[in-house]
């Protein structure tokens, strides 16, 4: 059975869709992706907890691979983004974060360059400071990913002290957390 995912939709140039969708590793499930790619008709997925190690290429065929891998030798951890080769787009240079681990790339939309960028901070880290470096753009942002931050305002069943400090961040700040009415694993 496919695991329920959130599915972002906006519309580029040639209508495309955004997935994001925490694999907890990328690899084990290629062949669940690629049917949620074709059966949605997607063009740009974004994969908190990609489980990559930096030997690790993903090849498929029309899509292209930007990854960010755990340096600690974990096996668990890592973004990556995910692009149909028919997309306009180019990896983009992040500032450096501490508590993040993070991939970027900028699309061309109908309304201009948009960032997308795979976000996935370890369990117990999350610093508002280092979504305040990824944020920090002209460009329009969106960051998905699993922030292990529970809240009832983004759909969660329960509450976590990162939700809460997630939550007024953005409120001090001034930026939109959304979230699945559904898992994202």
């Amino acid at each position: 059975m496919m695991e329920k995912s959130t599915v972002m939709a906006t519309k580029t140039k040639k209508n495309s869709v955004f997935l994001m969708w925490n694999a907890k590793s990328i690899q084990k499930k290629t062949d669940k992706f690629l049917h949620l790619m074709k059966s949605k008709d997607l063009s740009v997925s974004i994969i908190p907890e990609s489980y990559l190690q930096e030997n690790q290429k993903l090849h498929i065929a029309n899509l292209r691979a930007y990854h960010s891998d755990r340096s600690t030798g974990s096996k668990r951890g890592g973004t990556a983004v995910i692009v149909s080769t028919k997309v306009k787009h180019h990896e983009i240079a992040l500032p450096p974060v501490g508590s993040i681990e993070a991939t970027g790339i900028q699309i061309q939309t109908s309304g201009g360059p948009l960032h997308l960028i795979a976000t996935y901070p370890p369990p117990s880290q999350l610093y508002p400071g280092d979504l305040d470096a990824l944020l920090d753009s002209s460009i329009p942002t969106l960051i998905g990913g699993d922030l292990n931050a529970k809240h009832h305002c983004w759909n969660s069943q329960t509450a976590n002290s990162k939700g809460d400090a997630l939550l007024a961040h953005s409120r001090k700040k001034d930026f939109v957390v959304a979230g699945s009415t559904y898992p994202t694993h």
